[in-house]
């Protein structure tokens, strides 16, 4: 749908599948056109066109929703899901997203869009100083006591 209506009763029959193969469909679009992988990033909308239950499923499954090994972008900061999964407001919204930030980069997502940076920083150093070393960690084990 569009701003004004997606969020209209969206329907999905697999929300994970379905974004999925939209994803390989823009790929093979994208390849077509001239454009090479390097240059793509898929982002899962989480919140556009998508009620509570969709964000959940793919949030769940957020490490295994991109295709060919392309990079995943996440924007959750600040969503409103976190008041209709726990009742946060506004206020709390920005430790829910470093949280679900830390999580997502557990999962493998290496690219964040937030409005709290230090905050999301500090919760990817953390997720990525818990990983074994081996993981690829995009920010430097030997930075994680440097300011931000």
């Amino acid at each position: 749908g569009l701003p004004a209506n997606m969020q209209e009763a969206p329907h999905y029959d697999d929300v994970f599948e379905e974004v999925r193969a939209f994803f390989g469909r823009q790929l093979a679009l994208a390849r077509s056109a001239g454009i090479v992988d390097e240059q793509v990033v898929f982002d899962p909308g989480i919140g556009f066109g998508k009620n509570l239950d969709h964000n959940l499923s793919l949030l769940r499954r957020i490490g295994e929703v991109s295709v060919e090994g392309r990079p995943l972008m996440l924007g959750v900061s600040r969503k409103s899901l976190f008041d209709r999964l726990l009742g946060a407001g506004p206020a709390e919204r920005g430790a829910l997203t470093a949280v679900c930030t830390g999580l997502a980069r557990s999962a493998g997502v290496r690219l964040h869009r937030v409005h709290d940076v230090r905050a999301n920083l500090l919760a990817l150093r953390l997720a990525e100083a818990m990983q074994p070393s081996d993981y690829g960690n995009s920010i430097a084990s030997g930075q994680i006591g440097e300011r931000a």
